[in-house]
């Protein structure tokens, strides 16, 4: 059984993916697209930065 320090924990939803599985840009990239919502589809440059 890998180590606790193997997994990581998203910010929001808490759930923790294997250190192994994790790529730093698609993470960006999921953060990117999760900045919108139902209740904000548009955004510009600087509340994209924000959230």
């Amino acid at each position: 059984m890998p180590s606790l320090d193997a997994f990581l924990e998203h910010p929001n939803s808490h759930e923790k993916i294997r250190q192994d599985d994790y790529i730093a840009g698609l993470a960006k990239g999921l953060a990117l697209l999760e900045a919108f919502g139902t209740d904000r589809q548009r955004l510009n440059v600087t509340q994209v930065a924000e959230r």
